[in-house]
Formats: C-alpha cells, structure tokens, sequence
C-alpha cells in the first residue's frame, strides 16, 4: 500500500504524489509506517501511514487473489463466464467461528451459504425463504445442510432467559424478537438449573434447535415442490463443534418426496 497523503504541509500537497519513497519502520512505533519522501525540488516530510483492520484485510485479500492467480491463471476467469453451479446449499450461524467453506475446505463456487443469528430457520422469514428458493430452483442444489454448533451465544442467550438469568447486556428487543422460537425451543426442553448441567443444557439445545431448523425446511413450499417434481435434493442436518473443529451428522437426512 502507498503512502498516505501528507498532511503535514498544506502549501505543497503534491510533495507526496508521483515521487520515490522509502520505508524507515521502528520497532518503537508499532503499526505505523514511516516513510521519507523527497520531492523533485529537495523538499523532506515523513508521512506516517496508519494500518487498521480494514487495511490488513484488504492486503490479506490481495494476497489470496495473487496467490490464487499464481496457481490458476483461469480461475478467476471461470467465475466471470461460467455459471455457478454449488452442490450445497449450507445453513447456518453467523457467529464468526464457522467460515463454512473454511471449514469444510471448499473453493469459491462449491458452496451457497446463508447464516443469521443462531442459524434458525424461521417459516416466515423471507431472507431465508428467497435463499433456499434461488438455490434449489435457479443454481440447483442438490444438498441443504442445516447447521448448528456447540458454543453458540443464540442458544446461550435463549438457555438464560428460560432460567431466569440475566445477561449482561441485555439482548435487544430486536433480539429477543428474533430468538423467540428458539426460547420456546428451551422451555420445551425444561433445563436443569443447576449450575454445574448448564454446559451440558446447552449442548442439547444447540442440538434440539437443528433438528427444529431442520423441520423448518423440509417444510418450506420450495422443498416439498422440488421433492414432488422428482427434484434431486437431500437435505442433512449437523452440528459444528468449535472445540475439535469436526462436523457431526445427526444422521437425521431426508431425500424425496415428504
């Protein structure tokens, strides 16, 4: 990344456009990046170049692009003129340790994927009802995983309430509006609430909501449409457990006409 433009002269902003520079990093200034920059006409500024997240992000992305790039020159390429055509259909949390095609190592393209908070799947939810929608009958799936993991703070929030805990914060209103079901879900279940079941209580809410999520969609008008056309289509429900990084399969997959 470049130098930032230089701020320290108002007069002659075009100090720091089109000349050479060069880096003097300092183990005593960490995150900034020092530059001297010399003009044409011998006129010395330092420009200090802030990084942030965004920034590293950015470079983190051009690296994977260049990278990418070096081992496929066509890859790129084929997802400009090549329609997408992703076997999966992945449902699921947006809680940020479940990059779905991190985890399963999967490539740009093998997989459509939609989370939102807790992974659930409400019935009239038209965010999710669209993206199983496209995927089953514009990019043609042939698999939806519904996903759940252990750890989830959904399902931890919702196990609170049901106990009468307080957290700190309190869930928003927009929240609480959102993980009703998934409350419910949790009085069905009657928790235990000795503190030493909690983590226990919370594993098998974690599993009780995909099954749930699950029902949901083998529910929807687009899955029992697609089954009944003859559509090839399964749909799987798992759990993500964060502390081994595996996958588990409930084994609970339905294939074909309900």
């Amino acid at each position: 990344m470049g130098p930032a433009p230089c701020s320290l002269s108002s007069r002659e902003p075009e100090l720091c456009t089109g000349i050479r520079a060069r880096s003097l990093r300092s183990s005593f200034l960490a995150g900034l990046d020092i530059r001297l920059c010399w003009s044409f006409r011998d006129s010395y500024l330092l420009v200090f170049n802030m990084s942030s997240p965004l920034s590293d992000l950015l470079a983190a992305n051009e690296s994977w692009a260049s990278a990418v790039f070096a081992s496929d020159q066509g890859f790129f390429d084929r997802g400009v003129n090549i329609k997408q055509t992703p076997k999966f259909l992945w449902i699921g949390c947006a809680d940020s340790r479940l990059p779905a095609s991190v985890m399963t190592s999967s490539k740009p393209g093998d997989m459509f994927v939609h989370r939102n908070i807790a992974g659930l799947v409400h019935p009239d939810d038209e965010n999710v009802l669209a993206t199983i929608s496209l995927a089953i009958e514009l990019v043609h799936v042939e698999h939806i995983l519904v996903v759940s993991h252990t750890r989830c703070g959904g399902t931890w929030t919702s196990l609170n309430a049901v106990l009468g805990k307080e957290t700190v914060p309190p869930p928003a209103p927009v929240l609480n509006k959102w993980l009703a079901p998934l409350i419910d879900l949790a009085k069905s279940l009657h928790p235990s609430s000795d503190p030493d079941s909690f983590v226990e209580e919370w594993d098998k809410l974690a599993e009780a909501s995909v099954r749930q999520q699950f029902n949901n969609v083998v529910n929807t008008e687009t899955v029992k449409r697609a089954w009944e056309s003859g559509k090839k289509l399964s749909v799987h429900a798992l759990i993500y457990d964060v502390a081994t990084g595996r996958l588990r399969d409930l084994g609970i997959t339905r294939t074909g006409s309900v």
